[in-house]
């Protein structure tokens, strides 16, 4: 499914995972599996609020589905939102370091007043002192300021215009699990091919590669799947 400019595998079955979590933390059943299955997605840069918009929407849609509450058609997602608050689709963290807000707030969407560096990149600093200034967190600091150590993040959407070349390690290097990663990437630099081999070890295949229209040529969105290490065997 295209989301935000972006190829998502497999959405339905993010969903019904979501709802299997929702089902088992109803029941009082929560354990490490359950978490695993928990909806949570990361947004940073590209039409970030568009991608979380666009998501939610099917998320709700793809609920009302499962449910057999009623036939989606027409105002299927106004109907979802005005009638189904009881259903937690997906928890959708967009990281916006300009502090920009979205169009209109909605349940579900969490925006962060940062973006993210590599670990090696402390020089983008913090930007507290200074509102005017972008702030900047790695993602190790992220996932553990919203608690998301040890859990699995269902996709990570990354647009940070070429710091996709150093910060793929420090994604890789995590103690989490991302089952889809989307990319643009810019340029080819000397470490391109050192980038897809580190990806392709750890377990992350290319499932969707196309060049970005609004670049010069040289910028692509990739969509990596994490499969298991039974797959290469």
């Amino acid at each position: 499914m295209r989301v935000g400019g972006k190829w998502i595998c497999d959405p339905r079955r993010i969903i019904s995972l979501q709802d299997e979590y929702q089902h088992s933390v109803s029941a009082g059943n929560q354990n490490i599996g359950d978490v695993g299955n928990k909806c949570i997605i990361y947004i940073s840069g590209g039409s970030e609020f568009e991608f979380a918009n666009q998501f939610l929407d099917y998320a709700m849609v793809r609920m009302l589905e499962i449910h057999n509450e009623q036939e989606v058609r027409g105002h299927g997602v106004k109907r979802m939102k005005q009638e189904q608050k009881s259903y937690e689709t997906c928890e959708v963290h967009v990281f916006n370091p300009t502090g920009m807000e979205p169009p209109q707030p909605r349940e579900g969407m969490v925006v962060h007043p940062w973006g993210f560096r590599p670990t090696d990149k402390a020089s983008m600093g913090s930007g507290t002192d200074n509102a005017a200034t972008p702030t900047f967190k790695t993602i190790l600091d992220t996932i553990t300021e919203l608690g998301h150590l040890d859990k699995t993040i269902s996709i990570l959407a990354l647009d940070c215009e070429g710091c996709e070349w150093d910060i793929y390690c420090d994604i890789l290097d995590l103690n989490a699990s991302f089952q889809q990663i989307l990319f643009q990437l810019h340029g080819t630099p000397s470490i391109a091919n050192e980038f897809f081999t580190s990806m392709q070890n750890a377990g992350h295949v290319i499932y969707d590669r196309e060049m970005d229209p609004g670049g010069a040529g040289d910028v692509y969105n990739y969509s990596f799947l994490k499969l298991a290490a039974s797959f290469f065997d």
